[in-house]
């Protein structure tokens, strides 16, 4: 059979890789390309099949907090990736789940873009999931092309999908009949008291339950020091707002900092303004 050179690998003429559409997005195919690139990605199907579309990167930078799980989640999937002959010799599927929980603007989103740099780096990719049966063909199509590169699954806001009544494909996608080797899957959700116990209270679903808080003083300090730092204003500044925005989220102390440094807002009103639209987060109806 003939063979065809492809990454300096030989591959037969005929195996199923990627290629790429002229609008950028990726589907199986017998023409061999490059490979994915790393990144982060939703996907689709049409009626040629399924496809990879690569989401737009966000600009703005990631700022590490102390006392922060975020590095934690990061580190201890770094783990996971560096045990995989472990789980071989022991006979374990090698998988992985984090549900991370708290309150809305408390870190979530900001915990899987650092997680998301990382799998980049290591020239692996991120899917964020749909519905989970159309979930389950897709990591089965990636991992028979792509059957080693790290891979990691994110459903925001998992509580949408058991609402939705996709909650037994859900279960089969994360630890049944459709459950896929060699992935790692990162849930959030702001109202973790609303999910059924068999989502819980089940490790070979979700193994590490996560809760991310409101930044602390320590948190707040770092990050609004780094914004005083990139806008050429004098940290010192920052210590007195320390105090001033307790319970404050990472959005809301990022709204402060742009309203008086680049729109030359007066702070005492705009800590007025942001105090009055922070609610705290309530079960929802």
């Amino acid at each position: 059979m003939a063979r065809s050179k492809v990454n300096e690998k030989y591959v037969p003429e005929h195996t199923i890789t990627w290629q790429m559409d002229p609008n950028g997005a990726f589907r199986p195919g017998t023409t061999p390309v490059e490979g994915l690139p790393p990144g982060v990605y939703s996907y689709g199907f049409d009626f040629r099949g399924m496809h990879l579309d690569p989401m737009p990167k966000i600009s703005d930078d990631i700022i590490p907090l102390p006392n922060c799980p975020s590095e934690a989640v990061v580190h201890g999937i770094q783990k996971f990736w560096d045990s995989r002959d472990r789980y071989v010799t022991h006979g374990l599927v090698y998988r992985r789940g984090y549900l991370m929980h708290g309150p809305p603007g408390s870190g979530k989103t900001v915990t899987i873009r650092r997680l998301s740099e990382q799998v980049q780096s290591m020239g692996g990719f991120v899917i964020y999931g749909s519905g989970p049966e159309s979930c389950a063909t897709v990591l089965k199509t990636i991992r028979g092309i792509e059957p080693d590169r790290p891979l990691v699954v994110i459903y925001e806001d998992i509580d949408q999908w058991i609402d939705g009544g996709d909650e037994t494909e859900l279960l089969a996608l994360l630890d049944g009949e459709n459950q896929i080797d060699n992935v790692v899957f990162v849930a959030t959700t702001n109202y973790i008291e609303d999910l059924p116990p068999r989502v819980v209270n089940r490790p070979s679903r979700f193994d590490e339950l996560v809760y991310v808080g409101m930044p602390d003083p320590d948190s707040r300090l770092v990050y609004l020091t780094s914004l005083a730092k990139r806008y050429g204003i004098n940290p010192k500044v920052t210590l007195p707002w320390v105090s001033d925005t307790d319970g404050f989220s990472i959005a809301h102390l990022r709204e402060l900092a742009v309203a008086v440094w680049c729109l030359d807002q007066e702070y005492p009103e705009v800590l007025k303004r942001l105090k009055s639209m922070f609610e705290k987060p309530t079960k929802k109806d």
